[in-house]
């Protein structure tokens, strides 16, 4: 008798387990069952167990594909587990369940992808990796780059880098390349004190940039001055109007523009009717930002269907304030191009325009280069840093 009775027990424990499993993987988890799962799964996770807190969350997830707090617990467990695909399909599971776009869940995977890159230090893609890492406020990268003994397949730090930094040193170093340094040198440091602004004292140096003998040395010293305007270097940029690159005039003309200057109007204008798309683009990127000119939109949405280079993804970049839908058709077509240089491209302009849609940025997370994936990263995490947890979410509080 006792026998029985004790193999009629054991059978009901079975029962009563089998019930749970039935009742979980049929969504009839209760709250109270749910809180536990979360509470037992951020400890497994804490005690880096993460199969066990993935284990914890999935019947949760199985109920409601749009629980935000296990997917979150999901997703850090899965990149602890060094599996950032699972992670985004975790992700991208919860986003097909009607759940918005959230950078601030999809910032775990972001960070993970360009921890990734950053940690091979003869891989040329650490330094632009850690530097995207310090810019969102990682301090361990930004120290990594700082180091003075710091070395990247054996070579040292770039000033350019340092200086973007705010090493005041590696400033000094830049403008003294702008200067001095070989053309190919000079260009990219003249970028950089365009990045840094007027207030790093970059007008001298710029200004001495307009005179250089390489022409694309001063192609780029015009196109900085115009972004910074500095109203200091008119002298020089009148004196270029009259240079015998088309180019150069136009970029001469449209930074005169941006501080006030009318001298180089007709130039942008007649820039306008060039049979060249790069002239065609300077002088409407020109003319965009005075709303009493309009004739570049028609000039330039016809660039939209070229297929030579990469004019159509400049134009797009130059149509995102006046026709958004067409710009952003040609843009998010270019993050799948077979073209690497394409979709590096595209993955730029949409990464450095704030408004553009967390879905698009996370489309190249799964690009098998590198240059794709890390503006697309850098992207997130900036955008995560300045959106509220879950912006414009609608699910229920506790969730």
């Amino acid at each position: 008798m006792s026998r029985h009775l004790a193999s009629l027990g054991a059978a009901c424990l079975v029962l009563a387990f089998t019930f749970t499993g039935n009742a979980a993987a049929q969504g009839t988890l209760s709250s109270a069952d749910i809180a536990d799962a979360l509470r037992r799964a951020r400890a497994a996770a804490e005690a880096g167990q993460s199969e066990e807190a993935i284990r914890l969350v999935n019947p949760v997830i199985a109920q409601f594909p749009g629980h935000r707090q296990a997917t979150a617990i999901k997703i850090e467990a899965e990149i602890a587990s060094h599996d950032r695909n699972a992670a985004l399909m975790t992700y991208e599971r919860y986003v097909k369940a009607g759940e918005p776009e959230d950078a601030s869940l999809l910032a775990p995977i972001a960070r993970a992808t360009l921890v990734d890159m950053a940690s091979n230090h003869d891989d040329p893609m650490s330094i632009p990796a850690l530097e995207a890492l310090a810019a969102a406020g990682d301090k361990t990268a930004r120290a990594t780059l700082l180091a003075p003994a710091a070395r990247f397949a054996g070579r040292p730090v770039p000033p350019e880098v340092r200086a973007r930094l705010g090493d005041a040193a590696a400033l000094a170093d830049v403008k003294e390349l702008a200067d001095q340094g070989p053309a190919s040198s000079r260009g990219a440091a003249i970028r950089t004190l365009k990045e840094l602004g007027a207030s790093a004292g970059v007008g001298p140096v710029l200004r001495r940039a307009l005179g250089d003998p390489d022409v694309l040395v001063r192609l780029t010293a015009a196109d900085a001055i115009g972004a910074l305007r500095l109203r200091e270097a008119e002298p020089e940029l009148t004196a270029a109007l009259r240079d015998r690159t088309l180019l150069l005039r136009i970029l001469a003309a449209s930074a005169l523009k941006a501080i006030g200057e009318t001298a180089g109007d007709q130039v942008l204008r007649d820039g306008l009717r060039s049979p060249l798309p790069d002239a065609r683009l300077a002088a409407a990127r020109a003319l965009a930002d005075d709303p009493r000119e309009t004739g570049w939109v028609d000039v330039v949405r016809p660039i939209l269907d070229t297929q030579d280079g990469l004019y159509r993804f400049e134009a797009a970049e130059l149509l995102l304030d006046v026709d958004r839908p067409a710009a952003i058709q040609v843009l998010v077509k270019g993050l799948t191009d077979p073209n690497l240089s394409v979709r590096g491209e595209t993955a730029r302009i949409l990464a450095a325009n704030s408004d553009t849609d967390v879905g698009v940025l996370r489309v190249s997370l799964r690009d098998g280069a590198p240059w794709p994936r890390l503006y697309s990263a850098g992207a997130i995490l900036n955008r995560a840093a300045h959106e509220p947890r879950g912006a414009g979410s609608t699910r229920p509080p506790g969730r």
